[in-house]
């Protein structure tokens, strides 16, 4: 009669001891890969949201345009708090205000749509408004409106054809600066109506289009309200984006149109 021979106590013990130690190191392992995975979405994700906050920007201050003598196109734009006087008066909240050209939809005018269409814009020129205002819940967001043409007699807050968008929440402070090709300035006001009340302006570079060469937006978020507009950034990916030693603040540049030089008269004869 054959005896089986069964484990020894020493024996499971080890055997026990190996597989905690391989399930330690593999729960180790599948725990930072989990941590690894949660860091990189979450930088995704305020790179994204940043992103696509700066491209809207660059798309408005890139289609800037201010027609001379002109009251229906215009730029201006204030700090939310200036840390000095201003002379420029906006509703209180506004930030930049502008006018602004993109492509008019062709199936708007077709049907002969009217402002604030489903099909879009018939006008090549919009006007286009940044404000700081509070939410519902008291948090602080950062706002579009657009419309589409640009009138500066409307009401943006209550025009049922101005176009509102949340491009931020939890936004502390906004400070906005103009460089007008020597220095840098915080508030610029050219074009639209003209000016009656015998306040100064910031003189503008260029006799042609009256803009400044760039414009610099800087947001101050609150970690806590703020979504995934917060959160540590890589440098390789800071440039434009966000900042990798301060990540509740950002600050953008956007360089606006220049000009075309057009020949004179003696030049295009030569």
């Amino acid at each position: 009669m054959l005896r089986r021979r069964g484990f020894t106590l020493l024996e499971l013990m080890i055997t026990m001891t190996l597989l905690a130690v391989i399930s330690a190191g593999i729960a180790l392992a599948f725990g930072t890969s989990l941590q690894t995975f949660r860091v990189v979405r979450r930088t995704s994700d305020v790179v994204d949201a940043r992103r696509l906050l700066a491209r809207q920007l660059e798309e408005d201050l890139e289609g800037a345009w201010v027609r001379n003598g002109s009251t229906t196109t215009w730029f201006r734009g204030v700090s939310a708090t200036p840390t000095t006087s201003v002379t420029l008066t906006l509703p209180q909240g506004n930030i930049l205000s502008l006018t602004t050209a993109r492509p008019p939809s062709v199936e708007a005018i077709r049907s002969d749509e009217g402002v604030g269409g489903t099909a879009g814009p018939q006008s090549d020129v919009q006007q286009v408004s940044w404000w700081l205002e509070p939410a519902a819940d008291g948090v602080m967001e950062l706002v579009r409106r657009e419309r589409t043409p640009p009138d500066p007699e409307v009401d943006e807050t209550q025009d049922v054809s101005v176009i509102r968008t949340v491009l931020a929440r939890g936004v502390r402070d906004v400070a906005v600066r103009f460089f007008d090709g020597t220095e840098w300035v915080e508030q610029w006001d050219v074009g639209g109506e003209p000016d009656t009340t015998g306040t100064t302006t910031t003189e503008p570079p260029t006799t042609d289009t009256g803009l400044p060469t760039m414009v610099e937006l800087t947001l101050q978020f609150d970690p806590v309200t703020a979504g995934p507009f917060v959160g540590p950034i890589a440098p390789s990916a800071a440039t434009n984006t966000g900042s990798a030693t301060d990540p509740t603040r950002w600050t953008l540049r956007v360089s606006l149109p220049r000009p075309v030089e057009l020949p004179t008269q003696q030049q295009a004869t030569q």
